[in-house]
C-alpha cells in the first residue's frame, strides 16, 4: 500500500508533549511563510493590561463622569410622572379594548345569521 504525506489527517492526537512540540513548530513556520497573524496580535495586543476597574485613577474619572451626567431631579421626576400617565393609559386602552370585544361577542349571539 502507498503511503501518501497526508497519512495523519485521519487520526485523533491526543495532547502530549512532543504533539505540542510539532504544533509549535508548524506554527513558527507558518508565521515565516505568511507572515504574523492579525487576530493573533490583536488578541495579544491588551494581555498585559488587568482590569482597569481595580485601577483607582479609573474609578475616580469614572465617578467625575458620571457626576457630570446627573440631570436635574425635577427633569427627572417629570419624565417619570409622563411615563406612569402613558402607562395607565394605555392600561385603559386595553381593558376598553376587552370590554368592546365581550361586548361584540356577545351582540353577535342575537344577530340572525344569513342562510345562503
Amino acid at each position: 500500500m502507498k503511503e501518501n504525506s497526508h497519512s495523519n489527517e485521519n487520526v485523533v492526537l491526543f495532547r502530549s508533549k512532543t504533539l505540542m512540540a510539532e504544533m509549535e513548530n508548524e506554527r513558527l513556520n507558518d508565521a515565516e511563510i505568511y507572515g504574523s497573524d492579525p487576530l493573533e496580535d490583536l488578541l495579544n495586543e491588551f494581555e498585559d493590561i488587568t482590569d482597569t476597574l481595580e485601577n483607582e485613577e479609573a474609578k475616580s474619572v469614572l465617578a467625575k463622569v458620571v457626576e457630570k451626567m446627573n440631570l436635574p431631579e425635577e427633569l427627572l421626576a417629570q419624565e417619570f410622572s409622563r411615563s406612569r400617565e402613558l402607562r395607565t393609559k394605555m392600561q385603559l386602552l386595553e381593558e376598553v379594548n376587552q370590554r368592546i370585544k365581550y361586548y361584540l361577542d356577545e351582540v353577535e349571539l342575537f344577530i340572525p345569521k344569513q342562510k345562503k
